[in-house]
């Protein structure tokens, strides 16, 4: 199942309400949307996910760093989030990612640069 979002409509308190199809939902792309850090404790609650997008929301390092619980994640798009480089050790330790995006996010140049040459089993985009 892939859920792809009416952006403008799509908040926490939404999202909060996919929560009981969450074994069914492989793909969500909810990029430009209205969610926040909160929106990670409810998104880490998806185990099949292998692919979350992210992008132009206003998710940050909080929120981030509670998907590592979802063991099959393999894509996550956080282009123009409010992520930092605090969240790159977190990042490291996500089982299955393989893609990354922080292009337009607020992570440093120099840090992902490390981050790329210490994962290299995760392809960044940057």
């Amino acid at each position: 199942v892939r859920c792809v979002t009416n952006h403008g409509a799509m908040t926490d308190n939404s999202l909060a309400k996919l929560v009981p199809i969450r074994n069914h939902v492989a793909i969500m792309d909810i990029r430009s949307s209205a969610l926040t850090d909160l929106a990670g404790e409810l998104l880490s609650q998806f185990p099949r996910l292998t692919k979350l997008n992210l992008r132009s929301t206003q998710i940050g390092d909080k929120g981030v760093a509670v998907l590592n619980k979802l063991q099959n994640l393999q894509s996550l798009n956080l282009a123009e989030t409010q992520v930092t480089d605090g969240v790159l050790k977190k990042l490291a330790g996500f089982p299955s990612l393989t893609n990354l995006y922080l292009w337009g996010s607020k992570v440093g140049q120099d840090d992902a640069k490390r981050f790329m040459a210490k994962n290299a089993q995760i392809t960044v985009t940057y």
